[in-house]
């Protein structure tokens, strides 16, 4: 609660009072009182032009996005745009403000493209939109669209839409007002693991591709990765990339507990403390999470017999084996390509067909042709 009332349940976690041209996004916001409130505390000013976009908001007491003055003697929220975000079972205190609430005095906001997910109440009903449902607090020009909305209650009329003073019970009541003509509703966006974090769209989630290319959504997803891959940007805050910037697999990095992470970042990161990034490692074929496991070579010979570390990590490329006689930067000549073992981790033996004598020779390996 805050302190500053009473110990009120209104405490934002981030909170906009008669701003303009304002930009809110890539945030996480979770366990609070309301995620994040765009409204004017006086009666005749206005908080305009803001935009709340790519942001998490989850399990915050009261709500997840409020709108608007919070009672008849405030000002108006306008010209304010709520897109891309993913709100997750927001409103645990159970007061039927749901995930996204409209106050007094909403005119000209767009929201859209928002993946949308609320919390069971008591009464087996949920909450998509809540509103103040006061005389005069109908929204003016205001609009909802490509949004998806899912819960796990398969009864329609316990899904509630509040607009002004009237409450929607069912999504086709609530699109029979003209609003989400084209947003999903009851299909799980199938998130990896909302209840340990993982945030993240699973490959076949229904939210991939089916919002829409706003001018306005931002460059960046919540991860930081591209906002648009593929021909529509995807319903929610995070965007469904199965590569990383790197090239590394997000499944793979997943099957090392990277999963609630941010990919990109822990793409880079050397986890296990042996000089290679994740990255790296995707590409030699070794275990990112096992400072033995390097790619290196661990052996060689007289007789010109070669052993090294790595692996294949699905990767079909082989690794390339170079010979030099004099390390200078033009003197490395390939002398095989060698195909990877099936396996990860896998040592690889190689022995010189060059029959080589009275002569110094160098060999490096790598994972490419360079």
């Amino acid at each position: 609660g805050n302190p500053a009332y009473g110990g009120d349940r209104s405490s934002d976690g981030i909170y906009v009072d008669g701003g303009t041209d304002i930009v809110i996004e890539r945030n996480i916001v979770h366990d609070g009182d309301i995620g994040i409130e765009i409204a004017s505390e006086h009666s005749g000013k206005s908080t305009s032009y803001i935009k709340v976009r790519n942001n998490l908001i989850y399990r915050n007491y009261t709500g997840g996005i409020f709108v608007g003055g919070y009672d008849a003697n405030r000002g108006k929220s306008e010209y304010c745009t709520v897109s891309g975000n993913t709100l997750w079972q927001n409103d645990t205190g159970k007061e039927y403000n749901g995930e996204i609430y409209l106050q007094m005095y909403v005119e000209n906001c767009v929201f859209e493209n928002n993946l949308i997910m609320p919390l069971v109440n008591d009464g087996g009903d949920v909450v998509f939109l809540g509103g103040i449902g006061r005389r005069g607090s109908d929204p003016i020009n205001t609009v909802f669209n490509y949004n998806l909305y899912y819960s796990p209650v398969s009864n329609p009329d316990a899904h509630l839409w509040t607009w002004g003073k009237k409450e929607h019970y069912s999504f086709s009541r609530w699109q029979g007002t003209g609003q989400d003509a084209q947003s999903i509703q009851g299909q799980d966006p199938l998130l990896r693991s909302p209840e340990s974090g993982n945030f993240h769209l699973q490959s076949v989630s229904p939210a991939i591709n089916c919002g829409t290319n706003r001018a306005d959504a931002g460059m960046f997803d919540l991860d930081g990765q591209a906002r648009v891959y593929g021909a529509s940007v995807d319903i929610g805050a995070d965007e469904a990339v199965p590569y990383t910037t790197n090239g590394t697999p997000v499944v793979w990095l997943e099957r090392y507990g990277w999963g609630g992470q941010r990919y990109d970042v822990v793409d880079r990161t050397d986890t296990d403390g042996d000089g290679f990034a994740a990255w790296q490692e995707y590409q030699a074929g070794t275990n990112p999470t096992n400072a033995a496991s390097q790619f290196r070579i661990v052996e060689f010979s007289s007789d010109h017999n070669l052993v090294w570390l790595g692996g294949t990590n699905e990767l079909n490329t082989p690794f390339v084996v170079w010979r030099s006689f004099d390390l200078n930067a033009n003197g490395w000549n390939i002398a095989t390509h060698y195909s990877r073992l099936l396996g990860a981790d896998g040592t690889n033996r190689w022995r010189d067909p060059m029959l080589i004598t009275n002569q110094s020779v160098f060999y490096r390996i790598t994972v490419s042709g360079k």
